[in-house]
């Protein structure tokens, strides 16, 4: 062993400290190396040359012949792939192949339809195994692309409002009559709330099913029926879908009656808000027609026009005239201008202007308004007869002439009462306005505010001396009547609902 090996194997196990040197007596006494032999020469030169073979010359010297040197080996640098990179190696890669498209030969290009729901299919094997497992009769018609009419299935007219819809709205169960919207659930969703919770992703809805299978399988689009005038279903669905071009600079009363009912069925105020109010600034500078005023306070009530709708509740609750037969309510207006016996009051149903349904706390509070206004006017008249009826003493104070008076007050009293049937608690004049009532009870008391007792005829400023200073102005009823009628037609800020 050399004395390099011994050193080595002097080394300590642990510890940072180096091993001492050797003294001159171990030297000296070290062994020395002999020279190799001749054959173990041999054996050296030939592991050199094998290990030159077999591992890459890391430096060649300037001495070292052209035919002896080799390439320096690349280092293993990892180049980024890229898409065309890809491309490439992927063509490399299926260039030696032969593409198979003997298939293309024996390709059934005709679409195989179902007769029943026109759902098309790519085989007639896939066709016939409809055929067997579906019930076509229960499946929604197919309308991927408008049928033509007269066809089975075919509606009106077909509207497209965004190419990736996802949804078909019908306006009517009639095919004949119906129009389709080619629509998209996610902006219904997002603009109603009625449509969220009916086209949700958790709800189990006919049509929210088949909106899934829309976008999860690639299944026709799924059908929804709302019932709504096809012009203003139309002209909704162009604001929704932010089809500016397509929405009118100005709509009808009818129109307008009818996007603000399909506005309060699906909660779609706040979206259609910002044109409505235009085209209700153009309605209310021409002037509403009375022929409007119901469909005019529904518009206002939906979105929330308060002033318009506080000036026709008032307008509503004067001169209104309510029939209630069963459950039509007919609404009536009265013209201060036209006799009652001229038809000056021609009645409307309310039922074709104003939906009750959709706003029974109008109708209500407006009934209820109206019918409290009139029980003050036809109560003071019940109270003053059964009042005067009773009285145990004399309401006159003149005493030569108060009992004459009292007579006189009573049969005044009792004639109104009787004429006009008020002794019912239904009468037929409650079905009038309030200002029809006022105005007929008021002409009929009139003259009972004349002197009653006169003397011999002389001039008229006799004649007006003698009313100014007629003793028994303080026993008629009549200054309280119209002190009634006149606060019965008079409206308070509190009296008047506000949205």
């Amino acid at each position: 062993m050399s004395s390099r090996s011994t050193r080595k194997s002097a080394k300590p196990t642990g510890g940072t400290s180096t091993p001492a040197p050797l003294s001159t007596s171990d030297r000296a006494n070290a062994p020395k190396r002999s020279a190799p032999k001749p054959e173990t020469k041999s054996v050296i030169k030939k592991e050199i040359k094998r290990e030159v073979k077999d591992e890459p010359v890391a430096h060649d010297s300037p001495s070292t012949p052209a035919s002896a040197r080799k390439e320096k080996p690349k280092a293993n640098v990892t180049k980024k792939r890229t898409a065309s990179s890809a491309f490439g190696e992927r063509e490399a890669h299926t260039a030696h192949r032969r593409i198979d498209d003997t298939w293309l030969d024996d390709w059934d290009f005709m679409i195989h339809r179902c007769a029943d729901c026109n759902r098309p299919f790519r085989t007639s094997d896939r066709l016939k195994c409809h055929i067997e497992n579906a019930n076509c009769d229960r499946l929604p018609k197919y309308l991927g692309l408008p049928t033509p009419p007269g066809t089975q299935g075919a509606i009106a007219e077909v509207i497209e409002f965004c190419s990736f819809h996802d949804l078909i709205m019908r306006n009517s169960d009639e095919e004949d009559s119906a129009t389709a919207y080619m629509v998209s659930s996610a902006i219904l969703r997002a603009c109603s709330p009625v449509f969220e919770k009916q086209l949700g992703s958790s709800s189990t809805d006919k049509a929210a099913v088949g909106i899934r299978k829309t976008f999860g399988s690639g299944h026709p689009p799924a059908e929804l029926t709302v019932c709504s005038d096809a012009l203003a279903l139309t002209i909704t669905l162009n604001i929704l879908h932010h089809r500016s071009k397509r929405i009118p600079d100005n709509v009808s009363m009818l129109t307008l009656a009818a996007i603000a009912e399909f506005a309060a069925t699906y909660q779609l105020e706040e979206a259609l808000q910002f044109h409505v109010k235009l085209w209700m600034k153009k309605h209310s500078d021409r002037g509403i027609e009375l022929n409007d005023s119901a469909r005019w306070m529904g518009i206002a009530h939906v979105f929330g026009d308060n002033e318009q709708f506080r000036k026709m509740y008032k307008t509503f609750c004067l001169t209104g005239r309510w029939a209630v037969n069963g459950k039509t309510v007919s609404l009536g207006y009265f013209h201060e201008e036209t006799p009652a016996t001229l038809g000056g009051y021609p009645m409307v149903d309310i039922g074709d202007q104003l939906a009750l349904d959709l706003f029974p706390d109008i109708v209500d509070r407006l009934v209820k308004e109206r019918q409290s206004r009139i029980s003050k006017i036809l109560n003071f008249l019940r109270k003053e007869k059964k009042m005067r009826m009773s009285a145990s003493s004399s309401i006159c104070r003149i005493r030569s002439t108060a009992h004459d008076c009292d007579a006189l007050r009573v049969g005044q009293i009792l004639q109104i009462v009787r004429r006009f049937n008020l002794d019912n608690d239904k009468a037929e004049i409650e079905r009038d306005s309030i200002r029809e009532i006022c105005s007929m009870l008021l002409a009929e008391t009139s003259k009972f505010k004349s002197a009653i007792f006169t003397t011999e005829s002389g001039t008229a400023q006799t004649t007006r001396q003698i009313l100014a200073s007629d003793p028994h102005k303080n026993c008629t009823w009549v200054t309280g009547f119209e002190k009634v009628c006149k606060e019965a037609q008079k409206f308070r800020d509190d009296d008047l609902p506000s949205l």
